[in-house]
């Protein structure tokens, strides 16, 4: 199959979207919002004027600590338009689960104020709002939030930067032997008659547009800021830059997490609106007006499937869309919606494209992320790594090389994670990418497709990034002659770790050149690595970013190895056989399991004093 024959497929034609600008209508004033706010164990809804505009009921439970929970307890919340009574945000955040109460605190700083704000809670949502956020969430106007306890009812509605209208709470008394009654709690709204919209804003077909857009949704910040709004500022190109590089972003449904990273990217040094390209896969008119009225171009696909499959076909919908509109631009960059860039991504990029060209034969991407990278193995911002997997959180790769893998893409029946194909040798064949030892991208999402807010906080929260938009980075030493010749030297210097005991062996720290042989007998056996990457506090899922074989990490300001026998190439060269091999065992394998089971599951009941501080009855019990 050639490249040109894909033209004729129907899945690569964008879908076409026309969006409605004009305002919604203002309430009647005359006619009272009757709003209703339902917590409880197994059944949590928020209502207006008897129309639900959020529900949640049992769906799948899990096992903690031998205590059954729902899987996605947590909180209803909406958000109500004060002048038009429609509602303008919708979500569950998921509080049983770890870091939501970060991503609930992100969403309700973020909103206009102004809006009406609405909490139900269902289920448990207490297992993980931790105090710091129960301490902000206090200084909003709740009273209750501080004494949420394991299953209680909860609801709450406030004016964002104003006053509680309502706040209602049931305390489960009796922790496992008994439920708490349900709570509900009924109330009216009268339309407001504050300014609707923000008067400093000029006049403009965007700015008309952004009204609107600001008018329909919450939770878009600096973006619907009257004081500061989000204004791009172009920034002038860095002495880095080379070429004209376009930017391909990935985005279905996540118009927040979309913003963060557009802002991002137009005030990277030297980037303009026409480099960046959007590929939505479906018709979410909230992603599509946000991008409207930004002024980003962008392209609508249908759908073809949910989270691996989907993702996959969007990906190939969207480079295919990128070469046909930058017809003129060698070079793509592409990004997915949920990451957040360093100061210096697009520099960074600049500065790496020069390996795609003049290693064309050997290189085939170059990489902003790295798996390996935490606050104790990475630490060079100028350092450079070459590795035989596929690193997707940002990466940059040619128009040959999209030419090249478009036509054996994975197929619309095939499920599987798009990154794993591209790393695989069907498509990379024996070439590189080149990618950082401190990373240029971070993973911002709290979960996804593949992440839980748990493993998000295990494997996510301990990065490390660069900070300077100047750095310059050591292409040279990233050539591949000079790459390999290095490392060899390296790994002549190693001493060897006859570690059998991975959990409790001393690894070096703070100088000297180590290395670590571990059984490996080929590129998916990757079992001996995952358990030294949970010993090391690494990466420990898989086998990336080695480097036919071999491992390159900064481990506490040591150079540590890992190098897998006999799969990698460097081994026929470095190995002695006197030397020990790291072989797994079972019970190794299921510690490292047990390390993914989410054990600081507590139950948090009430005493005496409790009752007196929730009802304030300290004059009743002196």
């Amino acid at each position: 199959m050639t490249y040109n024959l894909i033209t004729d497929d129907p899945t690569l034609v964008p879908v076409n979207v026309s969006l409605d600008w004009s305002l919604p209508a203002l309430a009647n004033p005359n006619l009272p919002l009757e709003v209703t706010l339902e917590a409880g164990i197994s059944y949590a809804a928020i209502s207006a004027n008897n129309v639900t505009l959020m529900k949640k009921s049992p769906n799948t439970t899990i096992s903690r600590n031998y205590v059954v929970v729902e899987s996605d307890a947590g909180l209803l919340v909406v958000t109500i338009n004060q002048h038009t009574h429609l509602p303008t945000y919708q979500s569950l955040f998921i509080t049983s689960d770890y870091l939501n109460d970060k991503e609930l605190l992100n969403f309700l700083r973020s909103v206009k104020s102004g809006r009406i704000i609405l909490v139900a809670s269902y289920h448990d949502a207490s297992i993980h709002l931790e105090k710091s956020s129960r301490e902000i969430l206090k200084s909003m106007g709740s009273w209750a939030v501080p004494f949420m306890n394991f299953r209680d009812c909860w609801a709450w509605a406030w004016v964002a930067g104003g006053p509680t209208l309502v706040e209602g709470f049931v305390p489960n008394m009796k922790l496992l032997q008994s439920l708490p009654q349900s709570l509900r709690i009924t109330f009216g709204l009268t339309p407001s008659g504050d300014e609707r919209f923000c008067p400093e804003w000029p006049l403009g077909e965007l700015w008309d547009k952004r009204r609107v857009f600001c008018d329909m949704y919450d939770g878009y910040g600096s973006f619907c800021s009257c004081k500061d709004p989000f204004v791009l500022v172009e920034t002038p190109k860095q002495t880095t830059w080379r070429e004209d590089i376009a930017i391909l972003i990935l985005t279905a449904t996540r118009g927040h997490y979309l913003y963060r990273l557009l802002s991002q990217v137009l005030e990277q040094p030297g980037v303009k609106k026409w480099q960046v390209l959007t590929a939505v896969d479906g018709e979410n008119e909230e992603i599509l007006r946000l991008l409207d009225c930004m002024g980003i171009h962008y392209v609508v696909h249908n759908p073809e499937g949910k989270k691996a499959l989907g993702i996959s076909r969007n990906l190939r919908f969207g480079l295919y869309a990128a070469v046909q509109h930058f017809n003129s631009i060698d070079k793509f960059i592409v990004l997915e919606d949920d990451l957040i860039l360093t100061p210096d991504f697009y520099s960074f990029m600049q500065q790496t494209s020069v390996i795609l060209e003049d290693e064309e034969e050997e290189v085939y991407a170059v990489s902003g992320y790295n798996h390996l990278a935490y606050t104790h193995t990475a630490s060079n911002v100028t350092a450079l790594r070459r590795v035989t997997s596929f690193p997707p959180c940002g990466w940059m790769t040619t128009r040959a090389v999209i030419k090249e893998i478009l036509p054996k893409w994975l197929g619309p029946n095939v499920i599987n994670d798009w990154d794993y194909w591209l790393m695989s040798e069907l498509v990379r064949g024996n070439r590189e990418v080149v990618l950082p030892e401190v990373p240029r991208t971070i993973h911002g999402g709290l979960s996804g497709s593949h992440f839980s807010g748990y493993l998000t906080q295990r494997r996510f929260s301990n990065k490390p990034s660069s900070t300077d938009p100047d750095t310059i980075v050591d292409v040279h030493g990233a050539r591949r002659e000079v790459y390999e010749k290095e490392i060899l030297h390296l790994l002549h210097q190693a001493v060897p770790l006859n570690v059998t005991q991975p959990y409790d062996f001393p690894f070096p720290k703070d100088q000297g050149i180590y290395i670590v042989y571990i059984l490996m007998k080929n590129i998916e056996d990757d079992v001996a690595f995952t358990i030294i990457g949970d010993a090391l506090g690494t990466w420990n899922q898989d086998a990336c970013e080695n480097h036919f074989g071999l491992w390159h990490t900064s481990y506490y300001n040591t150079t540590l190895f890992i190098m897998g026998i006999p799969y990698s190439r460097y081994s026929r060269k470095i190995w002695a056989r006197k030397y020990h091999v790291f072989t797994p065992t079972v019970e190794l394998y299921n510690r490292k399991l047990d390390n993914f089971e989410d054990d600081e599951f507590k139950i948090n009941g009430y005493h005496q004093n409790d009752y007196i501080k929730i009802m304030n009855l300290y004059d009743l019990a002196n």
